[in-house]
């Protein structure tokens, strides 16, 4: 029985898109995104709760390591992505 007319067999023929252009990596950095906004905003919060200076101190760290995040994903890895046709 003949299912194709190629003597190889079925093959693709369009290239599937590398992972860094395709729509995944834009969905992945999003999320990424996204939970170190809530996690900047849940500290911001405690810092309005809490007033003593060890707690301030300690709330102030997690806040500046959740801001070096935020930059670390969006300036030390650009997107790349091309432009939208």
């Amino acid at each position: 029985m003949r299912c194709t007319d190629s003597d190889e067999g079925r093959e693709i023929v369009r290239p599937l898109d590398p992972w860094p252009h395709s729509e995944a990596g834009r969905f992945h950095r999003a999320i990424a995104l996204l939970l170190v906004a809530v996690s900047g905003l849940v500290i911001v919060v405690e810092l309005v709760r809490h007033h003593r200076p060890v707690e301030l101190a300690a709330l102030a760290l997690a806040l500046g390591v959740v801001c070096f995040a935020g930059r670390w994903l969006l300036r030390a890895h650009p997107a790349d992505f091309p432009a939208a046709t």
